[in-house]
């Protein structure tokens, strides 16, 4: 079964490279690479990158670096998910694997996924999740968390593998890696309002209201590489413009995808609280630099979100 590989990227090549020595080691090798810089970089600086990158594999041609400097209809600084977008449009394979540049996995992890795939897709188009190790943790919520869960954070369902004794975990749907049928995600692209925060949950409780099932496979695992966070920075809200985007795309999100009860609770009780709460929170965390701005963005954001309701 063949499969390419889109990883977006706008880290240096000394942090992208232990995903690439790891994709070299698969015992499986992929038909194409594609790794999106979203970087505006100049053409010295993207050839020395291009070349680092190519050293790791015998097949220099299955590998493509693209960037503003190999396609001039090419826009960096676009966001996460026009950079998928476009390498699963450049995608010839019947599936591809979508991975962060931050992840790492053993040799067999591909054709382990492979298998996989095949055997509880079959002749059906769907998505396949390995189980992420995640700050230490392999990050998988049981079903009855959604009830306490009314913002909608994780808000669908993964079946288990049927050999797994318990048969359901609240979908964590993470971006980080996940092996898609290129056509279904041709068909279906990802949002492109959304460059960041809410932009896979909405993706992939979109696919689940076409009937696409998502599945996640607990036998494999990958390795999310942590970079050291404060608490601010886990909130995404430690700059004007990722607490404008967080607290803009959840509320296309919960438009888009929510229940009426979901949505009375998230408008008129929780959405409310955690404003408050959020604002406190930055009022004592923030850098003192930033602290006006980023309450500016929360207030933008809610006039956009009262134009959007009106």
């Amino acid at each position: 079964m063949e499969y390419s590989i889109v990883i977006p990227t706008y880290r240096t090549y000394e942090e992208v490279q232990p995903l690439l020595v790891s994709i070299a080691l698969q015992t499986k090798q992929p038909q194409n690479i594609y790794i999106i810089r979203d970087k505006n970089s100049s053409l010295t600086d993207y050839q020395h990158y291009k070349k680092n990158c190519l050293s790791h594999f015998d097949k220099k041609d299955i590998v493509s670096v693209v960037s503003n400097n190999s396609d001039a209809c090419f826009v960096p600084w676009s966001g996460a998910w026009y950079n998928r977008n476009y390498g699963l449009q450049q995608s010839k394979s019947l599936l591809t694997l979508c991975v962060d540049d931050d992840n790492v996995f053993a040799p067999d992890f591909v054709e382990k996924l492979l298998a996989s795939y095949q055997d509880t897709f079959w002749k059906d188009q769907g998505v396949l999740f390995p189980l992420e190790e995640y700050r230490k943790e392999w990050r998988v919520r049981f079903a009855w968390y959604a009830w306490f869960n009314p913002w909608l954070s994780r808000p669908f369902k993964i079946p288990y593998n049927p050999n797994q004794t318990v048969p359901y975990a609240i979908a964590l749907a993470p971006s980080n890696c996940f092996l898609i049928d290129t056509k279904l995600a041709q068909k279906h692209p990802f949002d492109e309002r959304l460059p960041y925060v809410y932009e896979d949950l909405l993706f992939f409780g979109t696919l689940v209201k076409q009937w696409y099932s998502l599945f996640l496979d607990p036998l494999l695992r990958t390795h999310h590489m942590l970079r050291q966070k404060t608490k601010i920075q886990d909130l995404y809200v430690w700059n004007p413009a990722n607490a404008y985007q967080k607290w803009r795309n959840r509320i296309i999100y919960m438009r888009q995808l929510g229940t009426l009860a979901q949505k009375i609770i998230f408008f008129w009780f929780w959405l409310w609280w955690q404003t408050w709460w959020l604002l406190l929170f930055i009022r004592w965390s923030a850098p003192w630099n930033q602290k006006i701005s980023i309450t500016k963005a929360l207030l933008k954001w809610t006039i956009d979100w009262l134009l959007l309701t009106l």
